[in-house]
């Protein structure tokens, strides 16, 4: 870790690689995990598309997007069953290896401490990394299963926690909310995925992970 320039933030979902859309709930994946939130409402309410849907509705409005928890509070779900329910999907039928992307990681952790930090849940980011080729690069991988999530600069800091006393730190990812405000409010180096985005907070821009390189920072 000494001989380490420093370490490096990645997140994954429209950072590792794009998924096409402007917002999540639109993406491959937000459709596909909110069909699996319905079919599960479905089978514990034993109710039709339709009640299941209405269901769904009401509990986004009163819980937001942390459904794990909305299904711990009405259903006794555990929330690492609900990840497994709802989120085990094949990324197989979705992304594909990436040997840009595998060169790119490989090449930086010559010099770097690279980091996988996701709100996603472990059974996704398993599927995800290995699909993308990209598996056994991370020194660590930090996912979603907890109460800390990025929003909240607190998952910033516990990485920090983890590799003390590094010489710099750089977050890189596609959303200013989660990617890129918190990690700055804790002195991180910030680097926006930003093709379909308007920076206003990041050190850096760049239209996709691959141009990483090209920043004066590394």
């Amino acid at each position: 870790m000494k001989n380490k320039k420093g370490l490096i933030i990645f997140d994954l979902d429209g950072t590792l690689y794009s998924y096409g859309e402007k917002v999540f709930e639109k993406s491959f994946l937000g459709l596909e995990v909110k069909k699996n939130i319905i079919d599960l409402i479905k089978r514990l309410e034993d109710c039709d598309e339709k009640k299941a849907i209405k269901k769904y509705s009401k509990l986004k409005a009163e819980f937001g997007e942390n459904f794990s928890v909305a299904f711990e509070n009405r259903y006794s779900i555990k929330r690492l069953d609900y990840f497994k329910e709802v989120w085990n999907i094949n990324a197989d039928n979705y992304l594909k290896a990436s040997f840009n992307l595998k060169k790119l990681l490989l090449d930086l952790s010559a010099n770097y401490v690279l980091v996988l930090l996701s709100d996603a849940p472990g059974v996704w980011i398993s599927s995800a990394i290995k699909t993308l080729g990209v598996k056994n690069i991370f020194t660590k991988i930090y996912s979603g299963e907890t109460n800390i999530r990025k929003n909240n600069f607190r998952a910033f800091e516990v990485v920090k926690t983890d590799f003390p006393k590094m010489k710099k730190y750089i977050s890189v990812g596609d959303q200013e909310t989660t990617d890129i405000i918190p990690a700055k409010k804790i002195g991180m180096i910030t680097v926006l995925i930003a093709a379909r985005n308007n920076n206003q907070n990041a050190d850096y821009e760049i239209n996709s992970v691959l141009d990483l390189v090209k920043i004066k920072c590394f």
